[in-house]
């Protein structure tokens, strides 16, 4: 298994001093909830001031939790999860930072690219000391932190945030490893160490590294410790000296003993090493306007105030899609996608709306698809599936391999409305892939999808094959000299 991995939102990895341990750190902050799990935030205006007060958690939830034991009983073979032990990472120094800014929280403490910083925490607080590790925040804020508050309780991103800070021993894998450059390598250290003290034969080992008779490999990940290469050094040369005094003693025999044998010695290391960590979130993403009771005329003003527009644009090339237009509705305002280019558009509205309506127009006939769209953020990027597409991909490389010149295949779409559609797709030369885009909602699925081929072999004979249901939208074609029968 991996020293240490991600799981929804969560960084796990061993703990090396108790079997079956696990140690988990939470990658994302959130606020104490009540047993609803309603984020309990308050907010009070007071005049040209207000107030807000709320408690930070570090935490995972149960249910996280127990499909984390799940995932590690898998990755180890380990048939019973509910005896897998789970514990908070044994984190230090743990604070907590609370920021307030006019949509410039996003970094989290972070200078933002092009030099600009973001504004600094309005509140720093110590913490419970043990998990969930609580951090209680009751402040005035001003008129503006207000504003930025409720800002992102209606859904803005990048006006309030929170940010947990501290330090936690991860692990960390180093290896090294020696290995002889040359033949004369052992008969040196023979002449050199013969078969006299430990330390008289490392410092042999050195000097032919030194002499280039030797190589001394290390493989450190990151940025380790300046007393970890060191430390790491000393191990490989500490194992070389291990299996190179039996050889030079004579107690070796075989191949492996002869002088012009090939020597390589690899060492494994396991450091806990201290890494600063943080973990925060957007309050956008936990708080909601269903969440807390906004002061009156609060809300008002941060919805009447300018709303940054909401991007929207193909994340894939729609060359070959049979899409006519795509309209985008973000409350009572749109835009329009326009063929052929499909050129990315702004929609303007109010941020507090989540989801966007996305009806697709197609030009084969198909009818038109609606459909809602999450788009929590200002840039939204349209999957295929968003658009109501599913891409039919045909995948011949492996003739290529097998003395197929070229391949052709006929393709028939029964969509659940209409006529049948078909496509041949002509494979070959440097082009062995693929694709047909259908107007079909990704999983719901064409009532069928059918296919029939030929491959034409490098000597000019053909072989046809039958019709065959698809039961995926990805088709792989193979051929092999059982293949039917072939034509002159």
């Amino acid at each position: 298994m991996a020293i240490s991995f991600e799981y929804r939102g969560l960084l796990c990895y061993e703990n090396r001093s108790a079997p079956r341990s696990y140690y988990f750190l939470p990658l994302a902050a959130d606020v104490q909830r009540d047993d609803a799990n309603r984020p309990m935030v308050t907010v009070v205006a007071a005049g040209a001031t207000g107030f807000l007060m709320l408690t930070a958690a570090w935490r995972a939830s149960e249910d996280i939790l127990a499909g984390l034991r799940d995932e590690l009983a898998r990755r180890t073979g380990d048939g019973e999860p509910a005896t897998i032990r789970l514990a908070f990472a044994p984190v230090r120094t743990v604070t907590c930072d609370l920021f307030i800014g006019d949509g410039r929280t996003e970094a989290g403490g972070r200078a933002e690219a092009g030099g600009r910083a973001e504004a600094a925490a309005v509140a720093s607080r110590t913490t419970s000391g043990a998990p969930p590790y609580s951090a209680l925040f009751s402040l005035t804020v001003t008129a503006e932190q207000l504003a930025d508050v409720a800002a992102a309780v209606l859904g803005r991103r990048g006006f309030a945030a929170l940010a947990y800070r501290a330090t936690v021993p991860l692990p960390f894998v180093a290896t090294g490893r020696l290995e002889s450059a040359s033949e004369r390598f052992l008969p040196w250290l023979r002449s050199c160490a013969g078969s006299g003290s430990v330390a008289g034969l490392r410092a042999a080992i050195e000097l032919a590294v030194t002499e280039g008779l030797a190589t001394v490999q290390l493989s450190l990940p990151g940025d380790p410790p300046a007393d970890l290469v060191g430390t790491l050094y000393d191990a490989v040369l500490g194992r070389a000296v291990e299996v190179l005094a039996p050889l030079l003693a004579g107690g070796a025999v075989g191949p492996a003993g002869g002088a012009n044998a090939e020597i390589a010695v690899q060492v494994e290391l396991t450091w806990d090493v201290e890494r600063p960590v943080s973990a925060r979130v957007d309050m956008s993403e936990v708080v909601g306007p269903d969440d807390v009771v906004l002061p009156p005329g609060v809300a008002a003003a941060v919805e009447a105030a300018a709303d940054p527009p909401l991007r929207v644009s193909l994340g894939f090339d729609p060359d070959d899609a049979p899409l006519a237009w795509i309209r985008v509705q973000r409350g009572d305002a749109e835009a329009v996608l326009e063929a052929p280019k499909f050129e990315a558009v702004e929609v303007p509205g109010r941020s507090a709306v989540r989801t966007v309506r996305v009806t697709t127009g197609y030009t084969d006939g198909a009818p038109v698809h609606r459909q809602d769209v999450p788009a929590p953020g200002v840039e939204l990027v349209f999957l295929p599936a968003d658009v109501g597409l599913t891409v039919v991909t045909v995948d011949a490389r492996a003739l290529a391999t097998s003395g197929v010149r070229s391949a052709q295949v006929w393709l028939t779409h029964q969509p659940p409305y209409g006529r049948q559609v078909r496509r041949v797709l002509a494979l070959g030369r440097d082009e062995w892939v693929a694709h047909w885009w259908l107007p079909a909602a990704a999983g719901s699925g064409p009532s069928y999808l059918e296919y029939r081929w030929t491959a034409t072999r490098a000597d000019g004979r053909v072989a046809e094959y039958p019709p065959t249901r698809a039961d995926t939208p990805v088709i792989v074609l193979s051929f092999s000299e059982g293949s039917p029968d072939a034509s002159d």
